[in-house]
């Protein structure tokens, strides 16, 4: 923490250092200092979206689950148009012949497309555990259409499908 603690006295509004202090804060499961370092980083920059993701989490430990969901719905909202427009511009540099910018484009895409994923399954599983399944599978579905072959998202819909049918079982 010291580290975190001076670059935050040298330079205040040092976003990243607040993450970093609060993302600590979170594996130590002290989630109230990392909830006030997080909030510091939102103070200063209310559309950073790995701030959102890690105060989400940080919710989901303090089982607050509708401001978890309140956390990844604003990713969501913050990131709506951003992968295409990376993707199109990746598309425009490759088209130019100038491939390492459209490379680097490209990669913000996938990391876009990356972030959007994580909050559209922290979104579908919270709503799952408020007892909302379809819309948590709507969420898994949707992220599996942003990438339809990765196998974890797959796996993760077969999952939360299986808990579904227990669930009736047990209804009925």
């Amino acid at each position: 923490m010291f580290c975190f603690n001076k670059a935050i006295e040298i330079k205040p509004k040092y976003a990243q250092a607040w993450n970093n202090k609060g993302k600590t804060f979170l594996r130590i499961n002290q989630i109230n200092d990392a909830l006030n370092c997080f909030n510091k980083v939102l103070e200063y920059n209310p559309r950073n979206i790995n701030t959102w993701k890690y105060k989400g989490k940080a919710y989901i430990k303090l089982a607050q689950l509708e401001n978890a969901l309140n956390c990844f719905n604003t990713i969501l909202s913050i990131r709506s148009n951003y992968t295409m427009l990376w993707e199109k511009k990746s598309k425009e540099f490759y088209q130019k012949n100038k491939t390492k910018r459209a490379n680097d484009y490209f990669r913000i895409a996938k990391k876009s497309k990356s972030n959007t994923i994580d909050a559209l399954v922290n979104k579908g599983e919270i709503l799952c555990k408020l007892g909302n399944i379809d819309e948590g599978l709507d969420c898994i579905e949707t992220a599996i259409k942003v990438d339809p072959n990765d196998n974890d998202l797959l796996n993760k819909r077969n999952e939360i499908k299986a808990q579904f049918l227990k669930l009736e079982e047990i209804i009925n």
